[in-house]
């Protein structure tokens, strides 16, 4: 109970030749020396990622992000002095997880990211402070976060500068900038003893917010 297995689906379009799941399987009983047979549903196995051409150098070769398993998977994947792409093709549900923040090794922050949520939503999303500076899903923000519905996020900052997209929207000091478009936060929390906001912490005024909004979030 609770193995996850990376599925490779064949898929018989020309387009898609490969999409990937992972799968967390239920509880099961097998048999020693038998032949064990595991039944998956792969009726929905187009919603959940990955052309095997993606690689995340551009909007049209995003990796493809349906699950939690896919989104925590974002942080092998972006690399220092390039922007990586990536787009949710469903809602993800992060509950139980503390997230780390994407943009937080490099001392640098320089790993750009252009996430689009495609209308998609993060439920549950949740950062805290005491294991992570800037608390939030990007860290430093240095690119664009859009598209996308955070639904019941909790961010705690404590002394941290933090915010529920990031701590820095953009960073002055190395010439980065951060960009969130079209981005809604409703039924969440973020505390703080120090600076923070909903959306981030700080801009240095080298970062934008573009027709997002807030909903019943203190």
């Amino acid at each position: 109970e609770g193995t996850v297995l990376l599925m490779h689906f064949n898929a018989p379009d020309t387009d898609h030749t490969v999409y990937t799941r992972y799968v967390e399987l239920d509880a099961s009983a097998f048999t020693a020396g038998r032949l064990n047979t595991i039944n998956v549903n792969a009726s929905q196995s187009d919603k959940h990622a990955g052309l095997a051409t993606c690689d995340g150098s551009s909007a049209e070769k995003a990796y493809l992000i349906g699950d939690k398993y896919q989104m925590q998977a974002m942080h092998d994947l972006m690399e220092a002095d390039a922007t990586t792409y990536f787009k949710m093709v469903d809602d993800v549900d992060l509950a139980g997880i503390d997230w780390e923040p994407l943009n937080l090794v490099d001392d640098s922050w320089s790993k750009g990211i252009y996430f689009d949520g495609a209308d998609h939503t993060v439920s549950n999303f949740s950062s805290n402070a005491e294991t992570y500076d800037y608390p939030s899903f990007a860290g430093i923000l240095n690119g664009t976060v859009c598209n996308v519905t955070f639904d019941k996020a909790n961010v705690q900052c404590a002394g941290k500068k933090g915010g529920v997209i990031a701590g820095f929207l953009g960073h002055n000091d190395n010439e980065l900038k951060g960009h969130c478009i079209n981005v809604v936060i409703k039924n969440s929390v973020v505390n703080s003893k120090e600076m923070a906001g909903v959306f981030a912490a700080q801009g240095d005024n080298i970062g934008t917010l573009s027709d997002c909004s807030v909903i019943d979030t203190e």
